[in-house]
């Protein structure tokens, strides 16, 4: 769902481009490099931050899995503590 967002801001930068280039050109040649720079930054922006975002929250749902495998793991040693068996594999006579 993410990844089509990316693509939605990608394709929104390249339509914009085509449907202003007149407009884009003629702002160019009329002002200073850096005021064009400071215009273009905000469309540049969006979508390298909406890169970093995707490869963290990616980052962030493996972490969140390995936490709650060990909550799942820590859990089940609990329920052997508190309630030894023969089946568990800690209490197995040898």
């Amino acid at each position: 769902m993410k990844k089509v967002f990316v693509y939605a801001v990608l394709a929104d930068v390249v339509i914009a481009a085509f449907l202003l280039y007149n407009q884009i050109k003629e702002f160019l040649l009329t002002h200073p490099w850096w005021v064009s720079f400071i215009a273009a930054l905000p469309e540049i922006a969006v979508p390298i931050l909406a890169y970093f975002e995707l490869r963290h929250s990616g980052k962030a749902n493996e972490l969140r899995t390995e936490a709650n495998n060990h909550r799942i793991r820590a859990n089940s040693c609990k329920r052997n503590r508190t309630n030894p068996s023969s089946e568990s594999p800690i209490y197995r006579a040898n």
